[in-house]
């Protein structure tokens, strides 16, 4: 499993890179998130905070902080509190997810 996430590694911050080099910032945000994804699942929590936490400032210069992109982002965070042992921490984050899903797209979304 770790060469999977090595080469994985690689090819997120590859991506990254690119979509930074071409001033795609929202597809460098999502690449921001894929690498706190693989951090995540390594255990790797601290990394995978700060890859979290970039997101969001991405995503928040570019979108706004009601965006629904803000979302998962901030779910991921609240995922890593609780996996520290940082309940009411991830409580709070929770619910500023769930707050972005059901007040960010409107009535009528199919979400």
């Amino acid at each position: 499993a770790t060469q999977f996430f090595e080469q994985a590694t690689i090819a997120l911050q590859r991506a990254r890179t690119i979509f930074e080099g071409e001033g795609d910032e929202e597809m460098a945000a999502t690449s921001l998130q894929d690498l706190g994804l693989c951090f995540y699942y390594q255990k790797r929590y601290k990394k995978a905070m700060l890859l979290y936490t970039s997101a969001c400032r991405v995503i928040v210069a570019q979108l706004g902080s009601c965006h629904p992109d803000l979302a998962v982002p901030t779910f991921n965070i609240a995922n890593i509190l609780c996996a520290t042992g940082q309940y009411r921490k991830a409580i709070v984050f929770y619910r500023i997810a769930y707050s972005i899903n059901v007040t960010a797209p409107g009535q009528g979304h199919a979400w």
